[in-house]
C-alpha cells in the first residue's frame, strides 16, 4: 500500500470565455508547469461549494439522499404507514388544532409534486400555508426557483396557500438580526412586503444581485398569521438548523405584540433537524452506502483531512456518507492557524505513517477582489511547489479542486467583473510509477477522482480511475 496526497485548490476550475482573466502561468507557474509536464485532464463538477463538492466526491451523488426516498413514498403513496405522520394527521383533524404552516426548503424541482402528495395524504380541509425557503447559494438558482414559486402559487391544491418566501441564511446568520426579526414579524402578523407576481420579485432580486439564500422575506399572499394551536412543519430533505427560528416562534420579542398563547405550537419535520429536541421528525436520516470512509476502510487505509473550521462539519458529514458520526477511518486537522504554510509541520504530517491519504484543502473562493485572489493563488502555488518536492519519488500527488466558483469580484480597477470557473475542474497526477508511454488519462467526474486516489493507494482497489493503461493501438497512435 502506498501513500497519496490530494492537493485541493477549491474554487479553481477551467476558466470560461466570459470570465475575467484570473488564472495565468505568471500567477501560478508551478501549477501551469505541472499541467504541461505531468498527467493532466479535467473532470466534471457541478458542485459550487464545500458541501456539494465533498458530497459528490465522497458519494458520487449530488442530491440529498432523501429525494429518492421520498420519490418512493410518493409513488407508492405510503405516507400513512408512518406513525409520526399518523399523529400529525390526527392532530390536524382535531377541532382544537389550528392551521398547518409548512416551511419548505426549495432544494429540488420535485418538491412541488412531493408537497401535493403529502398534503393530499393529510386528508384535511384546513388551510395549509406553505412558506418557501430559497437555499441556492448562486444566482443560477433563480431559474429553477421561478418555476417552483409559480407551481406553489398556482398549480397546487385548493387548501394550499403560498405565504412567505425568504433565504435560508436568515435562519442562521446572527449578523442579520433586524432582517430575522422582520421575518418573525411577518409570520405573526400574516402580512408584509407583498409580491403577487413572483417572477417580478425574482427579477428584482437578480437585478440587485442578491443571492437566493440571502434574500430578505417577502410574502405572495397574506392572512397567514401564526395563531394559537397552529402546527409548524419543516419540510426538509437535509439536516438544517432551525433552532433560532423555533426559539423566536416560542418566545417572540414583546414588540411583536404576539397573540399566540405560549406553549401551544406543535412542531414536526420531514427529516431530523439540527440543535433541537422538541421537533418530531417523520423519517430518520437517510445515509449513503458509498462514502470516502467506507472506501478507505475497504482497502484498509486511513486518511487525514486538513480543512478550515468553517467547512469541517460539512466535510465530515459528507465523508461519512451523510452521517455526522464516523468510525475513525478519517481524521481532521484544522488549518485556520496557517498550518498549510508551515513547512516543518506539513513535512511531519505527510511523513506520518498512520495515514495513507492526506487531503489538503486550500481555497480561493472566499476572496472578493482580484488582487487578493491572485495573491492567494500565488501563495498556494508556492506551497504546491514545496508539497510536490516533498512527494517526489515517495508519494503519489494529485492536484485538483472539488468545485469551481462563479462569482463577481472587484477588479484591480475597482470594477465588478465575473470570475467563472464553474462546471469543470483540472486534475494533475504525479506518480513516478506511471509514465506517459504506458498510461493515459481520461475525462471523468469527482467520483472518478476519488477512485483515482484510491487506486494510487492500492492498485487492487475495485474502482474507476482517470489513469488508464494504454493498449497497443493507443501506443502506436499516441506516442
Amino acid at each position: 500500500m502506498k501513500k497519496a496526497v490530494l492537493f485541493l485548490i477549491n474554487g479553481l476550475g477551467i476558466e470560461h470565455k466570459e470570465s475575467c482573466d484570473i488564472y495565468s502561468k505568471e500567477v501560478m507557474p508551478v501549477m501551469d508547469h505541472c499541467s504541461i509536464s505531468e498527467f493532466f485532464t479535467t473532470v466534471d463538477s457541478k458542485a459550487f461549494n464545500y458541501a456539494t463538492g465533498y458530497q459528490t466526491f465522497s458519494t458520487g451523488n449530488t442530491d440529498a439522499l432523501a429525494f429518492p426516498f421520498v420519490d418512493k413514498v410518493v409513488d407508492e403513496n405510503t405516507w400513512n404507514q408512518n406513525s409520526v405522520f399518523q399523529s400529525l394527521t390526527t392532530m390536524l383533524g382535531s377541532p382544537e388544532s389550528g392551521s398547518l404552516h409548512i416551511f419548505c426548503f426549495l432544494d429540488s424541482p420535485r418538491i412541488s409534486d412531493h408537497l401535493k402528495s403529502f398534503v393530499t395524504s393529510l386528508n384535511t380541509n384546513k388551510t395549509v400555508f406553505v412558506h418557501a425557503i430559497m437555499t441556492h447559494p448562486t444566482m443560477d438558482g433563480y431559474k429553477a426557483i421561478s418555476k417552483l414559486l409559480y407551481k406553489l402559487n398556482y398549480e397546487t391544491l385548493p387548501n394550499m396557500k403560498l405565504g412567505m418566501v425568504f433565504g435560508k441564511n436568515l435562519l442562521t446568520n446572527e449578523g442579520r438580526l433586524n432582517e430575522f426579526n422582520d421575518l418573525g414579524r411577518m409570520l405573526f402578523r400574516g402580512n408584509g412586503e407583498k409580491w403577487t407576481d413572483t417572477d417580478q420579485k425574482v427579477n428584482s432580486l437578480r437585478t440587485f444581485k442578491i443571492l437566493p439564500s440571502d434574500a430578505k422575506a417577502f410574502c405572495v399572499n397574506d392572512q397567514f398569521s401564526l395563531k394559537t394551536n397552529d402546527i409548524v412543519l419543516f419540510y426538509n430533505y437535509e439536516e438544517v438548523d432551525c433552532s433560532r427560528f423555533i426559539e423566536l416562534m416560542n418566545h417572540p420579542p414583546t414588540f411583536f405584540n404576539s397573540q399566540v398563547a405560549q406553549g401551544t405550537l406543535h412542531y414536526y419535520s420531514l427529516f431530523p433537524l439540527q440543535n433541537t429536541s422538541i421537533v418530531q421528525n417523520i423519517y430518520g436520516n437517510v445515509t449513503s452506502e458509498y462514502s470516502l470512509s467506507v472506501a478507505l476502510k475497504n482497502i484498509g487505509a486511513k486518511a487525514l483531512i486538513l480543512i478550515d473550521q468553517e467547512n469541517l462539519n460539512i466535510a465530515n458529514y459528507m465523508v461519512n456518507g451523510l452521517s455526522p458520526t464516523g468510525d475513525g477511518t478519517v481524521e481532521y486537522a484544522l488549518t485556520d492557524s496557517g498550518i498549510l504554510f508551515q513547512q516543518e509541520q506539513m513535512k511531519s504530517i505527510l511523513e506520518n505513517e498512520k495515514y495513507q491519504l492526506i487531503i489538503i484543502n486550500h481555497r480561493i473562493d472566499s476572496y472578493q477582489d482580484e488582487v487578493s485572489m491572485k495573491q492567494a493563488m500565488t501563495q498556494i502555488d508556492q506551497n504546491l511547489e514545496f508539497i510536490k518536492n516533498l512527494c517526489k519519488d515517495r508519494y503519489s500527488l494529485v492536484i485538483s479542486s472539488l468545485f469551481g466558483m462563479k462569482k463577481e469580484i472587484l477588479s484591480k480597477n475597482q470594477k465588478e467583473v465575473l470570475v467563472d470557473f464553474s462546471n469543470t475542474v483540472p486534475v494533475v497526477i504525479i506518480d513516478s510509477n506511471y509514465d506517459k508511454r504506458n498510461y493515459a488519462v481520461v475525462y471523468g467526474n469527482l467520483y472518478t477522482l476519488l477512485g483515482t486516489v484510491l487506486k494510487l493507494i492500492s492498485s487492487d482497489a475495485k474502482v474507476d480511475s482517470l489513469l488508464r493503461k494504454k493498449g497497443f493501438l493507443h501506443k502506436m497512435l499516441f506516442k
